[in-house]
């Protein structure tokens, strides 16, 4: 039996609304519409074709789905939203698993095996561009980020983010995917990446640096031509073409990076 596509439209123009659930269900989706900002929205337990959080769409969990998209991403976050995602498979999107843009907040896992998220075969499977701040990084913790067609991992534009930690049930596992593992770009862009298995992944690099910086501890970075690669190369992923076609200039800094082979 054939599940029914399910998306979350949040839209808080009451018209704006109507026409764009009419358009969906005419395209056989199941429309669940939030007005008004969304605040402290759950959705649990779904199958969706895709979340797409705008308009101060606050404190959204995401828990317990399985969600696939051919549009922007799986799941978007744009505007002044927030949303936190534990449990989730986020899988087979067009572009990227998870989008989140500048000015808003997103936490993807947790220390917890029920919090993991499973973010398999899309193209990027975590785009995080200008989101964060040295006081509340952007989180991504306890995740299986693998199999997706280009990098695992893009932090750029200035994001702020902690990938792992050295807790118990932090760490994440990047595997197989067939850019970079995790790639940094844009000054003022910061990643704390700490204790992850970063494996298989088929471009140069475990961890991919141009114009970024980081902290990199105790990860365990296998089955990769460099652990760690600060040189500039043809352009491969979604996002360094596009970095590369605006000519953001690079600078490179890495304070601290360790790996066990």
């Amino acid at each position: 039996m054939e599940h029914p596509k399910r998306i979350l439209l949040v839209e808080d123009d009451v018209g704006i609304a109507n026409v764009l659930a009419m358009h969906l269900r005419d395209e056989r989706y199941e429309v669940v519409h939030s007005a008004d900002g969304a605040e402290g929205l759950r959705l649990r337990g779904l199958r969706l074709s895709g979340v797409g959080l705008q308009s101060f769409a606050k404190n959204v969990v995401i828990e317990n789905c399985t969600i696939e998209s051919t549009g922007i991403a799986g799941v978007y976050v744009d505007g002044e939203s927030s949303a936190t995602l534990t449990g989730n498979k986020i899988q087979n999107c067009s572009e990227w698993g998870v989008y989140a843009k500048p000015g808003s907040t997103v936490t993807v896992g947790g220390p917890k095996a029920q919090d993991a998220n499973l973010i398999v075969a899309n193209t990027i499977g975590i785009q995080l561009e200008g989101v964060g701040s040295v006081e509340q990084p952007v989180l991504v913790t306890g995740n299986t980020i693998r199999n997706n067609t280009q990098d695992g991992i893009v932090a750029s534009e200035g994001a702020i983010v902690t990938i792992g930690g050295s807790i118990d049930g932090q760490a994440n596992s990047i595997l197989n995917n067939a850019g970079n593992g995790i790639s940094l770009f844009d000054t003022n862009t910061y990643a704390k990446i700490v204790g992850n298995t970063i494996e298989g992944n088929q471009e140069a690099a475990g961890v991919y640096i141009d114009g970024g910086q980081a902290d990199i501890v105790g990860n365990a970075v296998q089955k990769t031509a460099l652990g760690v690669s600060t040189a500039n190369r043809e352009p491969n992923s979604l996002w360094e073409e596009q970095r590369r076609q605006r000519k953001i200039p690079s600078k490179i800094i890495v304070s601290v990076f360790s790996w066990k082979v």
